[in-house]
């Protein structure tokens, strides 16, 4: 018999240089409020957590205040590439949508058994399965979103030709904050989408600190509603059909486009993990445009968004080359 004993990694020299300093403010709970001073040449990895995919990630160096993006992808686990810079890659592992159709079978099975006896499991093989393959998902879920941010595969900048750095923090969403409302998906209920990110979050923490990787939470509130480019309020939206039929543009909390006025257009998920580096940086200044918006009265709030989608609406449908169509939906 013998022992081995394995050291996590240290983080790295620039992620110890991270300062949290208090700024004279208090929040509501009267709690002093702290900003971050972000040492210069920081590399941070900011992962959107998504619900049928993994999240989308970005990498940005953050320089004399200056965020730069240096590389971003969508993270799949159980899902094949069709189209983009991957075609046909395949990310092996259980998706959440298979998750959910096994506890939508146990339930289904526990109701027919009727009334449970006392100190009697059921159906234990099947709930067995549920747990290993849950667990088999955040495992390799971690894993995917430290390789990417770690650029294990050694990735090569198409401008320096030299690989992209390795991240020194990994920015997640802050769970506390999160507001489930605006995360609705068919098929798949509050409570799964709740357990998916509490254990992703707690499985990445553990890997990335085993790796040297510091994990920081960043509150995702206002991040998918508000410009990454500007920072004033946008609007999600998606390539749909009217009630007619006929292609048309369809706003929503949950689409996968996102439109500011400013011209500004990119994937929704994009856009939020970008908002993460800027809420990292700033604070509640980078969501400033959708907190002031959240703080109006509900019919003020619906006359601004009506205003929003009849401003966007022209040029989307322009650049979709959709014809004419009834008014947003």
């Amino acid at each position: 018999m013998f022992t081995c004993n394995i050291e996590d990694i240290a983080t790295t020299e620039t992620a110890r240089k991270l300062k949290w300093v208090e700024t004279g403010e208090v929040t509501k709970k009267g709690k002093r409020r702290k900003s971050v001073a972000i040492p210069s040449g920081l590399v941070a990895c900011a992962i959107d957590l998504g619900i049928r995919n993994l999240g989308f990630a970005t990498v940005a160096t953050y320089r004399d205040g200056q965020l730069c993006i240096l590389r971003s992808r969508n993270i799949w686990i159980g899902q094949e590439e069709q189209d983009g810079s991957h075609p046909g890659r395949w990310s092996a592992g259980p998706d959440l949508a298979h998750l959910a159709r096994h506890k939508r079978e146990i339930r289904l099975l526990r109701r027919q058994r009727g009334k449970p006896v006392k100190g009697e499991l059921s159906h234990v093989e099947l709930q067995d399965h549920i747990t290993h393959m849950a667990e088999d998902r955040f495992k390799k879920a971690a894993r995917a979103i430290v390789t990417f941010a770690l650029n294990t595969d050694r990735t090569v900048s198409s401008k320096t030709g030299e690989p992209h750095p390795g991240a020194d923090v990994l920015l997640v969403e802050n769970l506390a904050t999160l507001l489930p409302d605006a995360e609705r998906e068919r098929g798949i209920n509050r409570s799964l989408i709740e357990f998916n990110r509490g254990h992703m979050v707690e499985r990445l923490k553990e890997v990335a600190k085993d790796v040297g990787v510091k994990c920081l939470e960043v509150s995702p509130v206002g991040t998918s509603q508000v410009c990454s480019r500007c920072g004033q309020l946008g609007r999600r939206y998606t390539v749909g059909r009217d009630q007619t039929g006929l292609p048309d543009i369809r706003f929503g909390p949950v689409e996968k486009l996102f439109a500011c006025r400013c011209g500004y257009r990119s994937n929704s998920d994009h856009n939020a993990s970008v908002n993460l580096h800027r809420r990292f940086c700033l604070g509640d200044a980078a969501v400033k445009a959708f907190l002031d918006f959240h703080a109006k009265p509900d019919a003020e709030r619906r006359h601004v968004l009506e205003t929003l989608e009849s401003d966007l609406l022209p040029s989307l449908r322009q650049i979709h080359r959709l014809e004419a169509a009834a008014a947003p939906f």
